[in-house]
């Protein structure tokens, strides 16, 4: 299992506040994530002839986090030594990190990822990277 440095999910409000809704009860990180996804789903295939073949960003960043966190996947990239080597990034940091990762190994813009990766990491903090992992299905 990847260590990850700790999460403070306070500081993950700040960067992405729409996060204020888990906090208020109105979503399950799973509802907003999925809520989010089809709002980017929505904006991102306005005008556009993708004939009902949408792309899932919510399970594409849970996908990537579980690679990372739960298996040994990513056990020898860079973004692993990264991370192995700076357990005192902030969780900004951290998400930014992830975020970009994210990113350009999906080729998709990385403004329209965050808050996907954000509630993702906001779950990890909360329950800790073990209970999250267990409670992913592949």
């Amino acid at each position: 299992m990847q260590k990850l440095p700790p999460i403070n999910c306070a500081e993950l409000m700040e960067a992405v506040p729409i996060l204020e809704l888990l906090e208020a009860d109105k979503y399950s990180c799973e509802s907003l994530g999925e809520a989010l996804n089809r709002q980017l789903t929505l904006s991102s295939t306005a005008g556009s002839d993708l004939r009902g073949r949408e792309p899932n960003q919510w399970w594409l960043v849970k996908s990537e986090l579980f690679a990372l966190i739960c298996t040994r996947a990513y056990a020898h990239s860079e973004l692993s030594h990264t991370l192995q080597n700076n357990q005192n990034l902030s969780t900004c940091e951290l998400l930014s990190l992830l975020s970009h990762e994210i990113a350009n190994r999906a080729e998709v813009n990385v403004d329209s990822i965050t808050p996907l990766v954000a509630t993702a990491l906001y779950q990890i903090g909360k329950e800790g990277p073990e209970a999250w992992c267990s409670s992913q299905t592949r």
